[in-house]
């Protein structure tokens, strides 16, 4: 039967496996496409993300020089270009500018910057500043000619004096100790180069930002530069990635576009690169290996491989499940003469195999026989059942004669023991109930002891409740004046505190006064800038400019008289905040003296109130001790009483005992003739149940082995 049961499940999973096969591999290659241009596209998005983050920063830089260069160009004139004290005042006034500008940033930029070309001013200028982390500071001027321009290869100089503007790639400048990346704009004047502004980047900040990313597992990203000069790498900074990866760095540097995807192997490792070009013309590229962009296309063949094995377990399940329906009639057949050869068949069923051939005929004469060994096996079955009856009758007659007997047995030796329990308790109460008379009588002598200790310990409390109503007295006048001392002292600190708030505004006011006095000299600086500029055009103007220049020169004089009497104000303002910030000190000081004294006068109070409640609280415990005196002595003279009469209770006790002795001796004389006369019955009803038990052994045997059949 196995065979054919293995036949015909073979044949079914060929069959189903033939036809689900070419859907599995259809449905794999279509979702590898989609999977495949999916992750690409992740990678795509994802370094194009990231390309917005370093645009915005170069940008926030660009925009820093691009301020600088305006204001540098709107305050440079022919005077500043031709005189050294006038270029050393628009130094002054430009740094300040700068610094303004950096403050408008945030973040705020590295540097910001202008070098003049060593041809348009007598000498080399710079005027420059720095951010040294906590403030601006001013660079040193540098002295330099267009020999050591050419010379040290400044291509931050140079270059925007023929393209206009510059980005360089990270050098080191020993000014600021650091690798630096600068953007330079050429500065014009009359429609001449005049030199250049910029503003510079610290390029360990954007090197710490590209190795902080990552794709995937173990992707990274690269900085590369506008000629292919790797920037920011794992390993490879420094070289040139033409020498490494020749064609597809000239694709990615020749792309119109600047964004797009490539493919390509690096030691042996297939991988695959998203490149986006950013703001000044470098690339920031994404390079993930290839096996871990294709993660989720293997995940997906895992998958499907595990779906094909669970589709072939249940074909197999089923195809073996189909070939055992087509074989049951005659397995069915099997099992039922294998039951009945064994002899534990059941005589009930029947084999229902409807079918016009051998198999059909052969069963329907086993139902046949079946029919009739049934019949006569219920008809012994029902006259065992019968002696069964009969026999079980008898042995629960003579087991609950038995029983009844034992019990009876049990009962009288459970009398007799009691008896003699209670014979032995008799005699323990008697003997204690003479010895209760006797610790009656030093009972009561202790009771009148006790009566005299109470007497006395209540004219004690009666004295302490007296000294504690003193006591109290005394702490509530003292809280009274401490609650009085810290009012006082509140009271005095809020005084001070409303001095140290109006000392306080007068210092805001003077800040205001400041402020205004920087703005009269800011007004006097300008001022003192157009009566120079008036008296230069005067003097231009000749003859016809003399009493314009007479008027410029006042005028100038009454700047400067305005800059030195604000001078003077802002030095009066600044000793009188002195004083005011010493005052306000010791303010703060005698606020803490004052705060001080009120913490201790509230211990002080809420010791005192402490005091004044346990002092009641004692008070009322003595009331309630001198209560419970009282009623203690009521009851001792009640216990003292009720002594004497549990004294003549206890004697009575002790004769009744007596007479009960002498009746459990008589009942326990006639327990011990019925226990003989229960045993000798005993033993006849023994004899009875064994052949009771005999005959049940018989019929047991019996109904087992017609029991093997189910009729």
């Amino acid at each position: 039967m196995k065979k054919l049961v293995y036949k015909i499940t073979l044949m079914v999973i060929l069959a189903i496996v033939v036809v689900l096969t070419p859907s599995f591999l259809t449905t794999f290659f279509l979702a590898k496409k989609y999977i495949g241009a999916e992750t690409v596209h992740y990678l795509e998005s994802e370094v194009g993300r990231q390309t917005r983050i370093f645009t915005e920063l170069f940008s926030r830089v660009r925009t820093a020089a691009q301020a600088a260069e305006g204001v540098t160009e709107y305050y440079l004139t022919d005077e500043i270009i031709n005189g050294e004290e006038a270029f050393t005042d628009y130094r002054v006034h430009t740094l300040e500018r700068y610094r303004s500008l950096a403050g408008a940033f945030d973040p705020a930029p590295f540097s910001l910057y202008a070098w003049f070309d060593p041809d348009l001013l007598p000498r080399s200028r710079t005027i420059a500043i720095f951010n040294s982390g906590e403030t601006f500071r001013t660079e040193d001027e540098y002295d330099y000619t267009w020999e050591d321009i050419n010379k040290e290869g400044w291509d931050w100089f140079t270059v925007p004096k023929e393209k206009g503007e510059n980005w360089t790639e990270p050098y080191f400048w020993e000014a600021f100790d650091s690798i630096i990346i600068s953007y330079t704009r050429a500065l014009d004047f009359k429609g001449q180069f005049a030199g250049i502004v910029g503003s510079d980047i610290a390029f360990q900040s954007i090197k710490e930002k590209v190795q902080n990313l990552s794709l995937f597992d173990t992707g990274y990203f690269i900085l590369l530069g506008a000629t292919g000069n790797i920037i920011i790498h794992p390993s490879l900074e420094g070289t040139n990635m033409k020498d490494i990866l020749p064609e597809e760095v000239e694709s990615i540097l020749n792309d119109p576009d600047g964004i797009g995807t490539i493919f390509y192997t690096f030691n042996g490792d297939e991988k695959v690169m998203a490149y986006h070009r950013l703001e000044n013309g470098w690339y920031l590229l994404g390079a993930p290996p290839l096996r871990e962009l294709n993660a989720g296309l293997i995940h997906l063949t895992r998958s499907l491989g595990l779906v094909l094995i669970i589709v072939l377990v249940l074909v197999l399940a089923f195809s073996f499940l189909a070939s055992k329906a087509i074989a049951a009639p005659i397995i069915t057949m099997k099992d039922r003469l294998i039951d009945i050869a064994s002899g534990e068949g059941d005589l009930t069923q029947k084999l229902d195999i409807r079918r016009n051939d051998e198999i059909g005929e052969l069963s329907e004469h086993f139902n046949t026989f079946m029919e009739s060994l049934r019949v006569m096996i219920s008809e012994m079955m029902v006259i065992n059942e019968k002696s069964l009856t009969v026999q079980e009758s008898l042995n629960d007659s003579a087991s609950g004669s038995m029983t009844s007997i034992r019990d009876m047995n049990s009962r009288m030796d459970d009398v007799n023991h009691q008896m003699d329990e209670l014979n032995r308790q008799i005699s323990a109460s008697s003997s204690a109930a003479l010895e209760i008379s006797g610790n009656l009588d030093s009972f009561t002598r202790l009771i009148e002891n006790q009566s005299s200790a109470v007497e006395e310990s209540t004219a004690s409390v009666e004295e302490m409740i007296a000294s504690l109503d003193n006591v109290a007295r005394i702490t509530s006048s003292k809280r009274e004046s401490s609650e009085k001392l810290m009012e006082m002292t509140v009271k005095g600190a809020g005084l001070l505190n409303e001095s140290t708030r109006q000392m306080e505004e007068i210092t805001g006011e003077l800040d205001s006064i400041r402020q205004t006095i920087q703005l009269i000299n800011n007004i006097a600086s300008q001022t003192n800038l157009l009566s120079m500029n008036a008296a230069i055009e005067a003097a231009h103007a000749g003859e016809s400019g003399k009493g314009f220049s007479v008027v410029a020169d006042e005028i100038r004089k009454l700047a400067v008289t305005a800059a030195e009497s604000a001078g003077m104000i802002s030095r009066v303002l600044n000793n009188m905040g002195g004083k005011i910030e010493e005052t306000n000190e010791a303010g703060k000081e005698t606020a803490q003296f004052f705060n001080q004294i009120k913490e201790e006068v509230e211990d002080v109070t809420r010791a005192f109130s402490e005091i004044n409640g346990s002092t009641q609280e004692i008070s009322m415990g003595s009331q309630e001790i001198l209560k419970a005196m009282s009623s203690l002595n009521s009851i001792s003279a009640e216990v003292s009483s009720g002594s004497g009469e549990m004294k003549e209770g206890t004697q009575s006790v002790a004769h009744s005992m007596d007479s009960i002795m002498e009746i459990s001796r008589l009942v326990l004389s006639q327990v011990e003739d019925t226990n003989k006369t229960t045993e000798s019955f005993g033993s006849t009803i023994e004899a009875v149940n064994r052949e009771a038990e005999a005959l049940g052994e018989i019929i047991e045997n019996l109904t087992r082995k017609m029991g093997r059949f189910k009729v």
